[in-house]
């Protein structure tokens, strides 16, 4: 019989945008997981989201959360800048962990991490979603099998809304970069790991830019200007490893958009995100292909194909099939 593995949320408040969105309904959902404990910073929050939620255990310390015998796995979703204390604490005490990206505010802290947690022997993911995609993996099998031929070049272009010179209370902590929870390390952080996880490679070189357009920001609520050191505009070019060309170009505050283009020898793949936000992490992407099986032959415009959709859910899709799918695979590791 499988073991039920029990799990304390950090930042487990049913009023937790993201929390509630994805980690709870997808632990709910699944049979193998049980929420034994919530921890929030508000006493009454946390006691309030227990009952909810059918916990045994609130808490408001989360060293406290990680201690408790009622937790196998601590699930991490709070703001970034509180990552690194609440990942620490379980690794202490080697309690198996998720948690949401980026891991932590500096590379430093990740690696450490990383380090204890391997020493640890303990089980550890992070939330990089997009790999869960069915439009994602399908892609990475046929860029494998050579659908395309030899694969030349990938170019993506990136896009949200936020993160412009406007923004709101409650996400103005995103345009300090030293919150670690910027443009870059968000949104670029899921749509290099996806391009990279796609091609099968890493980057072999690379040169970037990353500049900004406004110094600060307007908060809508209390027409607030607030200072603004994240970047705004970020190039990267470089090959990879396998020796494909790469091109990437992320933005905010304009109108969302996530495309990705896989061009080979024989066609190209094109992995677009319907009614997009900028972040491929969603979901709701559609790979679509194009063959010309003979780039030998006089080349015609009449014999352009347009694009196939091979792979498309369609509509919105709830965020937390990702995580959904990210818990199973944790489960079977712990069987």
């Amino acid at each position: 019989m499988a073991k039920t593995i029990h799990v304390g949320i950090i930042g487990g408040s049913v009023n937790n945008g993201w929390a509630s969105l994805t980690h709870i309904p997808s632990l709910q959902q699944n049979p193998s997981y049980n929420i034994s404990a919530v921890s929030t910073s508000n006493p009454e929050s946390a006691k309030k989201s227990a009952e909810a939620l059918h916990a045994a255990q609130a808490f408001t310390d989360n060293q406290e959360l990680a201690a408790s015998d009622a937790v196998d796995l601590v699930t991490v979703s709070v703001k970034v800048p509180f990552h690194y204390k609440a990942v620490l604490a379980a690794i202490k005490n080697r309690k198996n962990i998720y948690c949401e990206w980026p891991l932590t505010q500096t590379t430093d802290q990740a690696k450490e991490l990383a380090v204890l947690a391997e020493k640890a022997q303990i089980h550890h993911a992070i939330g990089l979603q997009a790999r869960q995609s069915p439009e994602v993996n399908r892609l990475r099998e046929a860029l494998k099998n050579g659908e395309i031929g030899k694969v030349l070049s990938c170019s993506m272009r990136v896009a949200e809304r936020p993160k412009g010179s406007i923004t709101n209370q409650r996400e103005a902590y995103l345009i300090d970069k030293k919150n670690g929870a910027t443009l870059f390390t968000i949104s670029g952080g899921h749509s290099l790991d996806t391009l990279c996880y796609v091609m099968d490679s890493w980057f072999h070189d690379v040169s970037a830019s990353l500049k900004s357009n406004y110094d600060e920001a307007t908060v809508i609520e209390t027409g607030k200007k607030i200072p603004k050191d994240s970047a705004y505009q970020i190039f990267i070019q470089g090959t990879l490893v396998n020796g494909v060309s790469v091109t990437v170009h992320i933005q905010g505050g304009s109108q969302p958009e996530f495309i990705c283009e896989i061009r080979g020898e024989k066609g190209t793949f094109r992995l677009v995100q319907d009614r997009p936000l900028g972040h491929v992490q969603f979901g709701n992407l559609i790979l679509e292909k194009i063959v010309h099986e003979d780039y030998t032959q006089s080349f015609s415009y009449e014999s352009m194909i347009k694009f196939k959709t091979l792979l498309s859910r369609g509509g919105r899709q709830n965020p937390s099939g990702k995580y959904c799918q990210s818990i199973q695979k944790i489960s079977r590791r712990y069987q």
